[in-house]
């Protein structure tokens, strides 16, 4: 390219070289150096004019040329900090660096808001210079770097990146005044900050439950106070010391100041607290047991009362109703044949066994024995003494056959109760002309016709007690006037059905069935219409030989009086022979003062100490004095006699039960495990057919079946510990315990079957009972809202009824949006808890939460310490709301150039190069990432410009001196790095994407043209010398086009 210019012709007084004149042409006018024009801030702090930590303060410096930029020079500017003690104030520097504008007439100075920096007057400038790098014109001459003039505080830029700080954390909930929460309660907790704070997201307060975590969710957000509640789970227990915090116990969510500086979150720990503790393990019913006695057959009849008894494993308090939902008393439900019977509670709130009773009405029916199914506890409210409801689940009970009911028709009216109403005058005995009453109670009104009687057993004869009172109501009264000569010294009974004559029957005529249980002697109601006489008693007869009566020898006792008396009828005396009552027969002395009485000593009859009796031991028949009065006999008790001993034992003795087996591990035998019994003889014994020794396993008894021995002193008996045997205080043989078969000595005398039994021995325990699970649940808290992101744990707990060990591998199936994952155990082996973790996985989500289903424990070995395998069946649990998963990971779906140059399809120095990489979600930046951009031979970082909250980022790099890519720019593949790039689920994003190519709409050139050459063109007229007027012209050429204005 040639660029002429013309002169005017002049006549030069002397020659000059063409070099010369070149020279003159291109140097005579140097360029003025450039100039700065000015500072500004330019970042924008929003609307509240401040800035906060991270935030970017940028200041741009103007220039009347372009400037070229090498090294790193900075700009310096003042913070000032006010203290809030005193009005003092201290000024810090700030340096602010160098970051764009290089070969522009703009120099872009930035700097990045530190921690702890503050200033709420607004920062400021000096007149001072920039510092540091090197500032020059295009050609190469130094800019002055003096700025013209300071920037005094400027209240529109202020500075405030000091962090809120939390300051305390309190318990602000009441438990009530055990001290104690239960299963639905809510603890609540105030942290406090050192100044205002704005909040988003969900934080949450991580709070100590016994060996557990459990998160607290933000529940109310005030200007300096948050409040967090955990409403207590099934399964918690802090029973010990209480809920506690730890220092780094807040967690997710945003905790901000106004101007967004994030909170310190480090708090003061909690410590344990003996006033919040945590109980929210629901009692469990241990066992239930129909502790009441059918009468005749094993069969209840109308007005029988049934009784049930119903264990838990902790004490519970009963109250009613618990709620509007539960209108009624708790009650026990009974299958009684074909219907449904309610027992009601009559006792046992306040203490680890309810009682509960059911009155058989008419029409109750069940010829097999009623039954108890696992439902059947109902209404009321059943709490322990946190307040935690029982799980009200029972064993089921089949139908006893010792338990059946037979209460007849339906229609009439039946006996409910018998009842001695009255009480003696003085002390517990009835004197002659007092009156006895007695009630008859029925279970509807019932109407009297006639003179019906209730005969009473008054001694040996029987009284009839006639109708006094209560035609018209559902109580009877009859009366009965103690006679000269009535005696009952053990107390009036009543024998069943003892009511007759006359007419009963309800208001339409249906006759009352006067069917009744029979009321046993009531000491309390005794009756001495007569005299007494006091007798002495004494043994007159002498054993054999030495002081022991053998088989078949005879026994004479008599009871001796003051005076003559007579007896009728056949009166007993009544021994005490080692413990067992025998009969001694009256034989004679009528019509005199000693009557005499005889025992013949029986096979078996074994007394070592000597024989003795009772005080009240005459009986039967009637004495009567000389005066012809029925009397009663009274005389002190003989003690045992040392002289008068018994041992009508003929065969051989038991002379030693023991245990002669080993557990197979420790001291206690296992399912399966065999118990051998040995039981001594005094004398070898022989068996025939099968007899058995009853062991007793805690409140039952087993049968020993007998294994071996015949022919020697000692039999051995063998019992196999079966499922769900327990005694945990030593397997017992209770006295006497051997029955069935025939066991004899060599002389065929049958043995002996007394003996006094083996107490529990401590070495010979048995646990054949399998562990069962108490509860399921989630024991760990997502980081943050209630959502487990991935690469995060999900901890269940599983608590059983007992300690429990693990051999192999056990997993929990959990179902995580549909699909089921196995969870490994990670702890717990040897306590009675385990714990099992799953790590989520890329992909996973569950927006419902993580549920578990029934009985989903497999693999592995869980066994108590005895060897018994746990029972896996459980109850599931549902989704968990607080549980959700998320563990899907966004990922980058496209990157494109978005900008387009000015004018060319080039872009020339100062342009902005924007691309866009955008996502399959919604993403959140932290930090400052940037993409590498490919411009010619090298690499350009493109820096975060927006997009944060969006789903499409865009970076920007602003086209430099000197950049060239003919071919248009590129961009590698996977060229996104630094910073933090997460999704609405914190999870961090995929960054990898595929290479963009060179695009010719995208061409850079910021490389100036230069001169290549210079030479003159044109010829002076004369002599080499140009004359004034003359034209000078000389062409230059240039590297590439260009264009001239």
């Amino acid at each position: 390219m040639t660029v002429a210019g013309r002169r005017p012709r002049a006549r030069c007084p002397f020659p000059l070289p063409p070099a010369l004149v070149v020279a003159a042409a291109l140097f005579a006018f140097p360029a003025a150096a450039v100039e700065i024009q000015g500072a500004e801030v330019v970042s924008n702090p929003g609307a509240d004019k401040t800035y906060a930590t991270g935030d970017a303060i940028e200041v741009a410096v103007s220039f009347d040329g372009p400037v070229y930029v090498t090294h790193s020079p900075s700009l310096t500017f003042t913070i000032t900090f006010t203290f809030q003690v005193g009005p003092q104030q201290q000024s810090e520097q700030r340096e602010m660096r160098f970051v764009d504008g290089g070969g522009t007439r703009r120099l872009l100075f930035r700097y990045r808001v530190q921690e702890d920096d503050q200033d709420t007057n607004g920062i400021s400038f000096g007149t001072g210079a920039i510092n540091g790098g090197t500032l020059t014109d295009g050609q190469g001459v130094d800019v002055p770097n003096a700025l013209p003039e300071a920037l005094s505080d400027d209240e529109n830029h202020m500075v405030d990146a000091v962090a809120p700080e939390a300051t305390a954390v309190t318990i602000v909930s009441d438990p009530g005044d055990d001290g104690i929460y239960a299963a639905g309660d809510h603890i609540d907790l105030e942290v406090s900050f050192d100044e205002e704070i704005v909040v988003s997201g969900a934080p949450e307060l991580l709070i100590s439950v016994g060996t557990l975590s459990r998160g607290a969710a933000l529940l109310e957000v005030r200007p300096q106070r948050l409040t967090f509640r955990y409403i207590v789970q099934s399964g918690d227990l802090d029973d010990e010391d209480g809920i506690s915090v730890q220092e780094d116990a807040l967690r997710g969510g945003t905790i901000e100041d106004a101007v967004g500086n994030p909170a310190k979150r480090a708090l003061t720990a909690l410590a344990a607290s003996a006033n919040h503790k945590v109980d929210a393990i629901e009692p469990q019913v241990n066992g239930m047991e129909i502790t009441s006695n059918a009468g005749d057959d094993d069969t209840y009849v109308a007005g029988d009362a049934i009784e049930v008894s119903v264990t838990f494993d902790e004490v519970v308090h009963v109250t009613t109703p618990c709620t509007t939902a539960t209108p009624v008393d708790l009650q026990l439900l009974l299958s009684v044949g074909e219907r449904t019977r309610a027992a009601d509670l009559v006792g046992g709130s306040g203490t680890q066994a309810l009682r509960f009773r059911y009155v058989v009405q008419a029409g109750d029916l069940d010829d097999d024995g009623i039954s108890v199914g696992p439902t059947a506890l109902q209404g009321g409210c059943l709490r322990d003494h946190a307040g935690n409801p029982s799980d009200r689940r029972v064993p089921s009970v089949p139908a006893q056959a010792a338990h059946k009911v037979n209460a007849g028709g339906t229609e009439p009216p039946l006996v409910t109760e018998v009842e001695i109403v009255s009480t003696p005058q003085a002390g517990a005995t009835y004197a002659t002309g007092e009156a006895i009453e007695v009630e008859v109670t029925f279970d509807k009104q019932v109407h009297v016709t006639g003179e019906p009687v209730l005969t009473l057993s008054i001694g040996a004869h029987s009284r009839d007690a006639a109708f006094a009172t209560g035609s018209g109501t559902t109580r009877l009264e009859f009366r009965y006037v103690v006679q000269e000569g009535d005696l009952d010294e053990d107390g009036i009974s009543i024998a069943p059905n003892a009511l007759r004559g006359g007419v009963i029957e309800d208001s339409v005529g249906n006759a009352a069935v006067r069917t009744f249980r029979g009321l046993p002697a009531d000491s309390g109601h005794g009756v001495r219409g007569i005299g007494s006489l006091q007798a002495t008693l004494a043994i007159v007869s002498a054993p054999r030989s030495g002081d022991t009566y053998g088989l078949e020898e005879d026994i004479e006792v008599t009871v001796t009086f003051a005076g003559v008396v007579h007896v009728t009828g056949d009166p007993i005396l009544e021994l005490s022979i080692g413990g067992n009552t025998r009969t001694a027969m009256f034989t004679t002395g009528s019509g005199t003062r000693a009557l005499r009485f005889r025992y013949t000593v029986q096979a078996g009859d074994l007394d070592e100490d000597g024989i003795s009796i009772a005080s009240g031991a005459l009986r039967e028949g009637e004495i009567t004095s000389g005066s012809g009065g029925v009397v009663a006999v009274y005389f002190q008790a003989l003690p045992a006699q040392p002289r008068h001993k018994v041992n009508g034992i003929v065969g051989p003795r038991v002379t030693a039960v023991r245990i002669v087996s080993q557990p197979a591990s420790g001291d206690t035998y296992g399912p399966g495990e065999q118990i051998d019994l040995a039981v001594v003889f005094d004398a070898a014994v022989h068996v025939t057919g099968s007899p058995v020794l009853g062991v007793s396993l805690g409140p039952s008894t087993r049968s020993a079946e007998y294994l071996r021995g015949s022919g020697t002193d000692t039999l051995t008996f063998r019992y196999t510990v079966q499922e769900g045997d327990v005694d945990a205080d030593g397997v017992s043989v209770a006295a006497n315990a051997l029955s069935g078969g025939a066991i004899a000595g060599a002389s065929g005398d049958p043995a002996s079957g007394i003996f006094a039994g083996l107490p529990a021995q401590p070495g010979h325990k048995v646990d054949a009972e399998r562990p069962t699970v108490l509860a399921v649940w989630i024991a760990s808290s997502p980081t943050a809202d209630q959502t487990y992101r991935l690469g995060e744990a999900i901890e269940v707990a599983i608590t059983f009824n007992d300690v429990v060990h693990v051999t192999g591998d056990p997993t929990l199936t959990l179902s995580v949006g549909g699909v089921s994952r196995a969870a490994g155990l990670v702890s717990g082996s040897g306590s009675d808890s385990l714990t099992f973790r799953y790590t989520v996985q890329q992909g996973e989500l569950d927006e419902d939460g993580i549920s578990i289903g029934a009985n989903a424990l497999s693999g592995g070995v869980i066994a108590d310490i005895n060897g018994n395998g746990v029972v896996l069946t459980f109850q599931g649990l549902p989704a968990q709301a607080g549980h959700k998963v998320d563990g899907t990971v966004t990922a980058v779906t496209g990157v494109a150039i978005v900008s387009g140059p000015a004018g060319n399809r080039t872009y020339l120095a100062g342009e902005a190069i924007d691309v866009a990489v955008t996502f399959g979600g919604v993403v959140h930046v932290r930090g400052e990432p940037v993409l590498a951009v490919l411009v010619g031979g090298g690499t350009r970082d493109a820096v975060l410009l927006s997009g944060s909250g969006t789903d499409t980022l865009t970076f920007r790099y602003v086209v430099r001196e000197g950049d060239l890519d003919g071919d248009g720019v590129s961009i590698a593949a996977n060229a996104l790095s630094g910073g933090t790039i997460e999704d609405t689920a914190g999870n961090a994003v995929t960054r990898g994407f595929a290479a963009l190519p060179a695009d010719p709409a995208h061409r850079v050139d910021a490389v100036g043209p230069t001169v290549s050459g210079v030479r003159i063109v044109s010829t002076p007229e004369d002599d080499a010398n140009y004359d004034t007027s003359e034209t000078n012209e000389d062409e230059e050429r240039l590297e590439e086009a260009v264009r001239v204005n």
